[in-house]
């Protein structure tokens, strides 16, 4: 029975000793060129393969690599700990996403989760010291080389003013164009979220992420609600100072809570197209702008 029980064992798939694996952000606020420390560990089979992610996809989307460390332990009982130390930065204010990244072990492939990331900008207080300041250090010229050196420098000045009045011409108005309005530019980066592959590829999540994204957006510099920084209780409660009808309200109240479970409980989306979901947003913005217009009028 023992020899049985053994040379089952042998039968088991090397994967079973895996551990799933996993990966952590340390912080998702951080100040202007401050480090982000995500880690990547697994515990696998001696024998496995690893090739760790590629991080293109967030040098590509406004994050800088400042140091990445790889580490894999002895074989011990058959197996092997691996994990991956990786420090971005961003040097953009705002919010953005440190999209999913694939890595893998044998035929064995994980995705990671995406993060959103906000970026603040860092204030100088008056008076404060960004640098020690330290003696000037003296120059072993003679006294004649100063002369000439101011001597060029009038004589720079003289000829630049000569030739400014010589082809001086009028001065034409700066060209200032309008900034776009709140409307518009929630309308254009939806279309442009209707052209991604995001949906073809699965990546609901991610496509969810950045739908109500652009209607947080909207919230906050359409109609003044603190929408970018909420959480989905306190934005449902926010939803109630837009200017919408009862039923309005609860459409989009519906539409965010189901879109927080796509995003985090991974829950499969209720309609089959992307644009059904798509098309809704739209219609909240027009609601939204709509009522504004109104309102401009009256």
């Amino acid at each position: 029975m023992n020899a049985l029980r053994a040379f089952l064992v042998l039968l088991l798939p090397l994967h079973l000793f895996a551990q799933q694996p996993n990966w952590t952000v340390d912080t998702t606020v951080i100040r202007f060129g401050e480090p982000i420390t995500v880690t990547f560990s697994a515990t696998i089979h001696e024998d496995s393969a690893v090739v760790f992610p590629n991080y293109d996809v967030w040098t590509d989307r406004s994050f800088v690599i400042i140091n990445k460390d790889s580490l894999v332990n002895k074989p011990k009982q058959k197996q092997k700990a691996i994990q991956q130390t990786v420090v971005v930065t961003s040097f953009d204010t705002g919010f953005a996403v440190l999209e999913p990244i694939t890595w893998q072990y044998n035929n064995n492939v994980f995705e990671s989760e995406p993060e959103m990331i906000e970026v603040r900008w860092v204030m100088i207080e008056e008076g404060s010291s960004l640098f020690d300041i330290k003696d000037v250090l003296s120059v072993p010229y003679p006294w004649y080389v100063y002369v000439l050196i101011i001597v060029i420098i009038i004589l720079l000045v003289l000829m630049t003013r000569y030739i400014i009045r010589r082809v001086k011409r009028p001065t034409l108005e700066p060209i200032v164009e309008p900034e776009a309005k709140p409307y518009d530019l929630a309308i254009e980066r939806i279309n442009v979220l209707r052209s991604s592959d995001l949906w073809e590829n699965e990546k609901y999540g991610l496509f969810f992420l950045e739908l109500t994204t652009i209607l947080r957006q909207y919230f906050e510099r359409a109609h003044g609600v603190r929408a970018m920084e909420a959480t989905l209780d306190e934005l449902l409660k926010q939803l109630h100072l837009l200017p919408v009808t009862p039923e309005q309200n609860v459409r989009m109240s519906d539409f965010f809570q189901h879109a927080d479970l796509v995003k985090y409980a991974k829950q499969a989306p209720n309609l089959p197209n992307a644009n059904d979901y798509i098309d809704e947003a739209v219609t909240f913005v027009n609601w939204l702008n709509e009522a504004q217009n109104k309102s401009a009028d009256v």
